[in-house]
């Protein structure tokens, strides 16, 4: 085979970058060649930003295709008259248009119908880019379906007819490609065909064509040959092997972000950048898809206009394109997993080869392979997809459904199990799993569920309380936005714990549990709790309180006490303690209500999903009274109310490890933490240990416990051991605070202040949390000299816990710095906790702390660190005789005489 190496000189490229500067410079400046044609041909001339000459006879066509970012602006009359019909203001790439070509014997466009290959070809014949510096003859031929390309004779005729238009043969004379191959061999000067919809091409006919190209390209080294196509083909699988050739392919063609924003400019839509780069995510750039979602404009609201119906239509254009009815239902099939693998498409489909399948639609650029052996296809297409299996093949569609739903695990994703089910017309099932994955569905899943729920028919709504609840209830608690994004909670959904399902049970004159609305919406609420969505929680247990009253017992209760424990969890002491007397849960509590006697409502536990144990408490009133005695339990702690420890002490032992329990627990190690009392100190540490033994990790319920346990450890003063519990934290808010109070206790403080400042919004919906977070960030700013933002932040604190009625976090601050930041403001001294909740003699008895000034609780912060008064000057930035003013004035107020003695007694004020 004759050597097809053609590099141009670097002379002729540079030549080419001349012409190409002086055509975009100069756009009235036309070749020669070109007016020569123009004569010829009777051709319409426009010139960009200049006069339109018109010969005699003319048809418009655009100066220009895509060369140096111009656009092709219309069609063109090339070669033997074919007409090539290009899209209006589609651009290229620059090395499509500049790129070397005439060096390629072969160059193949091969991508589905909408990608611009007849526009790309059309720029390639308006710049002059195939003739190249030799001047070849450029012919183009457009293939059309039909009789001329049923059989060989009929294709190799047209070609025939396109190189000699004045003179074909006729089916006497010799045959019809040896004509062919005479003509090319007497050919004066050097040639390019372009063969454009090769893939009209009858395909009983292809495998012959392709062999006769490439024994032409083979037998004429003049010759060069350019196709485009929608289909893979022989001829490019061999060229590839054995001539040089240049495959541009869907990846080559499609538009990135800067084309689509020029495109849609020039269809006069402006977007922002955002919704161009989602537009060309949704569409993976196919330029078709991109200039229909653009010449629709825009909605009401400045975004993009779709109609799924256009997208639809043309994609089952180009699955008509494959003509194959296997490839059009391995689509219908495949397009409903998302992502797939190849044994998966296998397994889905049963019969027939599945990579036979594959192979042509990622050639095609319709698959995409994110990763080895995972395919996927782009939304639009996907959507689209969708769309017309359930118009055409709905049938199919359930089959598939049913197919996912059989070999899939719910339990590893029941929202996704669900979706399959409601698809697949599997009403039963999916009933099933919202009763069984309740909690998993309304936390994890919650959209899933509502839409899922909307499609179920009316007697299985009517008759399940957790499809009526999706529906009348779900989507207003659904709203977990901080700032304007979406929010990922932070904790998984408790699925069916040991003792965290609230459920009830109805006796013979009642409902049964599965049309309880109000049973659903409290099951609601603790999953929500449980995985860090107070928000949901707080609104699934109103709702449920709401259903209560029309009908006021167990259910009016128990919601209203779980209402009270909400509001107390987070820190809303003054919301909490006024639901603490409604009246509907203090007259159930003192029996004026419906009772245990009349046997209604009973309070049970699942444990482990499978068996249920009743409470020894006994009725709902037994699970409302340790509920309530919880609640004001923790309301007296976080206040710092002198009766914490009476209330605190009498809460019973629960008999499981379920909510009430994990709280109580919380509870006690929060009051030994206000209390100061070592041994309490130590009694909480121990139960806190034991208790983290029974929580499964990662779940909201550790992270509070863990939190808690790092308080305790650091109010013992073990920082050592604080430290090595780091490790079980995580990388939640709470765990990020917990953080920052441990970098105070290793006076850390800048660091204190980085993790504190990274905590972000989410706290804002805890106050209790929020209002510690604050007071950790106010202590680290006023110890490194910010003091100006610590009594701002102060200030703020104060007013919050004003609000909530809070105490017990400003217990994290040594008492020297609460005065120096409170000052004489008389309102914020009464937020330090009292005294009076401690239970050690010796601690109850110590004589009120010292106040310092501002500065002198600075210079007592400095003196831990700094070994005297020029040390503490050049640290503050003070004059060594202030230094020394303010050191002697701390002396004086501890009471002691030197610095180790004030160092022990700030010890005792560091830590309580």
């Amino acid at each position: 085979m004759p050597d097809r190496a053609r590099t141009g000189p670097t002379t002729a490229r540079r030549s080419r970058i001349r012409l190409n500067w002086r055509r975009a410079s100069h756009p009235d400046v036309v070749p020669a060649s070109v007016r020569r044609a123009e004569r010829q041909q009777g051709r319409t001339l426009h010139r960009p930003g200049g006069a339109r000459r018109r010969p005699s006879s003319a048809g418009p066509h655009p100066w220009g295709g895509a060369l140096g970012g111009r656009s092709v602006m219309s069609s063109a009359r090339v070669g033997v008259g074919r007409r090539i019909r290009a899209v209006p203001h589609l651009q290229f790439a620059e090395d499509l248009i500049t790129g070397p070509l005439e060096s390629s014997a072969l160059v193949v466009l091969r991508a589905p119908r909408g990608y611009g290959k007849t526009s790309l070809l059309g720029a390639w014949l308006d710049s002059g880019h195939l003739a190249g510096d030799s001047g070849r003859r450029v012919v183009y031929l457009s293939l059309a379906p039909g009789t001329a390309t049923a059989t060989a004779t009929g294709f190799w005729r047209e070609v025939l007819g396109a190189l000699e238009p004045e003179g074909a043969i006729t089916g006497d004379g010799p045959p019809v490609r040896a004509a062919l191959s005479a003509a090319l061999s007497a050919s004066a000067r050097p040639l390019t065909i372009v063969l454009d919809h090769l893939h009209h091409v009858d395909t009983s006919v292809d495998a012959e064509i392709d062999a006769g190209l490439l024994e032409l390209l083979d037998q004429h080294p003049d010759l060069n040959l350019v196709v485009a196509t929608r289909t893979l083909r022989n001829l490019e699988v061999t060229g590839l092997m054995s001539m040089p050739t240049r495959l541009i392919g869907p990846g080559d063609l499609k538009l990135d972000r800067v084309r689509s924003e020029t495109l849609a400019i020039a269809l006069g839509t402006r977007l922002p950048a955002t919704t161009i780069d989602r537009l060309v995510t949704m569409t993976d750039g196919w330029p078709a898809l991109v200039r229909t979602t653009l010449a629709h404009g825009t909605d009401d609201e400045g975004g993009l206009d779709r109609d799924p119906t256009v997208a639809a239509a043309f994609v089952h254009r180009v699955i008509d394109d494959f003509g194959d009815d296997r490839i059009r239902e391995f689509l219908y099939r495949t397009c409903l997993l998302g992502s797939f693998t190849l044994d998966r498409a296998q397994g889905l489909v049963g019969h027939g080869d599945a990579l036979g399948l594959l192979r042509p639609l990622h050639h095609a650029g319709l698959l995409h392979e994110e990763v080895p052996n995972t395919y996927s296809y782009t939304p639009a297409v996907r959507e689209a997809l969708e769309r017309l299996a359930r118009e055409h093949r709905p049938e199919l569609v359930k089959e598939v459904h049913r197919h996912l739903l059989e070999a899939g695990a719910p339990t590893v994703d029941p929202a996704r199990a669900l979706h399959h089910a409601v698809l697949a017309e599997e009403w039963e099932v999916g009933l099933d799993l919202v009763e069984r994955y309740w909690n998993r569905l309304v936390t994890q899943g919650p959209h899933a569920l509502i839409a899922s729920a909307r499609a179920f028919p009316g007697q299985y709504v009517a008759a399940s309380a957790r499809l009526r609840v999706a529906l009348t209830d779900l989507e207003g608690g659904v709203v977990s936005t901080l700032s304007g994004q979406e929010w990922s909670w932070p904790w998984p959904a408790v699925d069916d714990p040991d003792g965290l399902t609230l459920t009830s049970r109805a006796d013979r004159q009642r409902r049964p549990l599965e049309q309880d609305e109000s049973v659903a919406l409290l099951q609601w609420a603790i999953a929500a709790l449980f995985s860090g969505d107070l928000h949901a929680a707080t609104y699934a247990c109103n709702r449920a309180r709401n259903r209560g009253l029309s009908d006021p017992g167990p259910v009016a209760a128990l919601a209203t006490m779980g209402l009270a424990v909400l509001h107390l969890f987070q820190g809303e002491l003054v919301q909490g303690r006024r639901l603490l007397e409604d009246p509907v849960l203090t007259a159930f509590l003192d029996g004026e209500g419906p009772g245990p006697e009349d046997d209604r409502v009973w309070g049970e536990v699942m444990s482990n999903g499978s068996r249920q144990h009743r409470i020894a408490a006994g009725t709902a009133a037994g699970i409302v009274d340790r509920g309530v005695r919880l609640a004001r339990a923790m309301a007296a702690v976080d206040s710092g109310s002198p009766d914490c420890a009476r209330l605190v002490g009498e809460l019973a032992e629960p008999v499981y490890r379920d909510l009430v329990w994990m709280l109580t627990v919380s509870v006690r190690a929060r009051y030994a933490t206000l209390s100061g009392d070592p041994r309490l100190v130590l009694d909480a540490a121990n139960e806190l240990r034991s208790a983290l033994r029974y929580i499964a990790a990662g779940t909201l319920p550790e992270a509070i416990l863990v939190h808690d346990l790092m308080d305790v450890l650091l109010r013992a003063g073990m920082v050592g051991v604080a430290r090595d519990l780091d490790h079980r934290t995580g990388k939640s808010p709470l765990a990020l605070l917990g953080r920052a109070k441990l970098a105070v206790a290793e006076r850390n403080y800048h660091q204190a202040i980085v993790l504190c400042e990274s905590i972000g919004s989410w706290l804002s919906l805890w106050p209790r949390l929020a209002l510690e977070r604050d007071v950790v960030l106010a202590g680290a700013y006023h110890a490194v000299g910010r003091g100006q933002e610590a009594a701002e932040l102060f200030a703020l604190t104060v007013h919050s816990a004003q609000v909530h009625g809070l105490t017990r976090p400003f217990g994290l601050l040594p008492r020297y710095v609460f005065d120096a930041l409170a000052g004489a403001d008389r309102q914020a001294q009464l937020l330090w906790p009292d005294p009076r909740t401690r239970t050690s003699a010796d601690v109850s008895d110590e004589a009120p702390a010292p106040a310092f000034t501002d500065r002198e609780a600075q210079v007592l912060r400095a003196l831990i660190d700094h070994g005297g008064p020029v040390a503490i000057a050049h640290h503050l930035g003070l004059s060594t005789n202030t230094a020394k003013t303010h050191v002697r004035n701390i002396y004086k107020k501890l009471g002691v005489s030197n610095r180790v003695e004030a160092l022990r007694a700030a010890d005792r004020l560091l830590t309580g």
